[in-house]
């Protein structure tokens, strides 16, 4: 992953949706480590909709494989719970064989856009991610 610039991915990363102040991120080997710093259900708290929070985590994963090559998975860390979610468990529920198909605008909007508002596909993608109880101790 020494192909990642790091000024490239904070610009990527800043533009995504769920905005927080204290999110910060790194990469470690192919997985990029997004960490807010609060509590998955304060986030959801924040945002009055956990429907959009959940989108907001696929779209965010999606973005990134489709914009940062050598990531291969994403994990979201909360205080309370850590998400992680692979490339090809999204490749498959998105039924495409790789994210450069979707680098072109209305492959986008066609592929990717028109199932986050599907939300059948957000409930059964979002059970893709797996979920792990936070240690207290990190």
């Amino acid at each position: 992953l020494d192909s990642i610039n790091g000024e490239k991915l904070e610009l990527i990363i800043m533009k995504l949706p769920l905005k927080w102040k204290e999110r910060q991120f790194k990469v470690n080997r192919d997985t990029l480590i997004i960490n807010y710093g609060v509590s998955y259900k304060d986030v959801v708290k924040a945002y009055n909709d956990e429907a959009y929070v959940k989108e907001a985590m696929i779209n965010n994963a999606s973005i990134i494989f489709t914009t940062v090559s050598g990531v291969n998975s994403v994990e979201i860390r909360y205080t309370d719970y850590n998400y992680a979610i692979y490339k090809k468990e999204l490749r498959k529920a998105y039924g495409i064989s790789s994210f450069d198909e979707v680098i072109e605008k209305d492959n986008w909007n066609k592929l990717i856009s028109e199932k986050l508002i599907d939300d059948n596909f957000i409930n059964d993608t979002f059970n893709l991610f797996e979920k792990n109880i936070e240690a207290k101790n990190n």
